[in-house]
């Protein structure tokens, strides 16, 4: 075999080795993560020398909005207003600010 002949091979068996590489690692990082298991929200289970179930009373709640416009000055006031009436609502609702 000459020189012309062995580079499409190796050129080959390079790239099947690196797909193998890649397809194998792959399948390993998602065996290392685990399969999630099936529970209830809102429950955190603590193990020490006793195991109790305890219902969650705090939650953090993360909201966006987008106020558009030409002038900087009314897009700050409506964007002030939009966040007065998501605090509102928000508290009519029932959720406490803290």
């Amino acid at each position: 075999m000459n020189n012309t002949t062995m580079k499409p091979l190796i050129i080959i068996a390079v790239a099947v080795i690196v797909s193998l590489g890649a397809a194998l690692g792959g399948f390993f990082v998602s065996q290392s993560m685990g399969k999630p298991k099936a529970r209830r929200p809102g429950i955190v289970r603590v193990k020490g020398f006793s195991e109790r179930k305890v219902r969650s009373d705090l939650g953090e709640l993360i909201l966006n909005f987008r106020t558009q416009g030409n002038d900087l000055a009314e897009i700050q006031e409506k964007n002030d207003q939009a966040q007065k009436d998501i605090l509102v609502f928000l508290k009519s609702k029932g959720i406490k600010d803290e």
